[in-house]
Formats: C-alpha cells, structure tokens, sequence
C-alpha cells in the first residue's frame, strides 16, 4: 500500500498564492514566527494548526504540522 505524502506548510502556502508575510498577517503572528512553523523550528497550537488549514483550504490531515497540544 503506498505511503501518502503529507505536503509541507510551505507548500500548502505556495500553492495558494500567498506569501509568508500575507500569511502571517492572516494569522496574527509574526513573519518569523511563521517561518520557524515552516521549518519546524517551533511548535504550533491545535488552533493555529486549524487556522492555517483554513486558510489555505486544505485539510489539516494532509498538511505537515510539528504541534503541541495546548
């Protein structure tokens, strides 16, 4: 059975259109902030998670998140 791949936050974000700076804003958090999330550099919040999905339309299920719970 094959192994779906997950597409990254930066992936998900470029398929949209948007760019990081126009992003973060929508999200109300800094640009560095978003790009540590990019990188996986910092943990997000299952509402930021939900928020980002959103936004770009996409089911979180099919994004590759690094979150904390809380």
């Amino acid at each position: 059975m094959p192994v779906e791949q997950k597409l990254t936050m930066k992936q998900a974000r470029v398929m949209r259109g948007f760019s990081q700076k126009e992003t973060a804003i929508k999200l109300g958090v800094h640009r560095q902030t978003l790009g540590k999330w990019e990188k996986d550099a910092a943990d997000m919040t299952l509402g930021k998670v939900m928020a980002f999905a959103n936004l770009v339309g996409i089911n979180y299920e099919e994004i590759s998140f690094t979150f904390k719970s809380t």
